[in-house]
């Protein structure tokens, strides 16, 4: 994890993280601490996998992740094939995102942003989902969407 994941956890650990918005599928939120039930993973995770035939999430991801280190398919017992529960192109967004998208968005007293283009719709949107008078802080490389044109300050650190 990097120090924006460590960060986030410590959001956590104060109480003052709703839910933590992600599109990375790597588990690094996870890995510093943060619990499953606060974070919303849009593009899915490598924490979890479902057989692409029937749909049954694999119970045992330590064999799963064997077997993938030795050139093995991991299969169901229905014969068919798990895979990691990631969104592939073209693929619906998790069920999870799109509710809580739409329920915490409205209980946020700030939103935070980081490390992102914010080039990818629908969670490039998410910045909008909240009431205007809703502060919006941005840590990022460059100002991204929305905070192109609207960011009341600038802090730019070094290259």
């Amino acid at each position: 994890p990097t120090p924006a994941h460590y960060f986030i956890s410590l959001l956590h650990a104060k109480g003052l993280l709703l839910r933590n918005f992600t599109q990375n599928i790597d588990n690094l939120e996870r890995a510093c601490g943060i619990p499953d039930d606060l974070i919303v993973e849009a593009h899915g995770s490598f924490n979890t996998a479902s057989c692409f035939s029937c749909g049954k999430k694999c119970t045992d991801m330590d064999a799963f992740w064997n077997q993938v280190k030795n050139d093995l398919l991991p299969t169901c017992s229905c014969s068919g094939i798990f895979k990691p529960d990631v969104v592939f192109f073209g693929q619906s967004l998790p069920s999870r995102f799109l509710d809580l998208s739409q329920q915490d968005f409205k209980e946020c007293d700030l939103i935070i942003v980081m490390g992102t283009s914010l080039t990818v719709y629908p969670f490039a949107s998410l910045v909008n989902y909240v009431a205007d008078d809703v502060p919006r802080l941005l840590f990022n490389r460059d100002a991204v969407g929305a905070f192109r044109k609207a960011a009341k300050f600038t802090i730019k650190g070094e290259e």
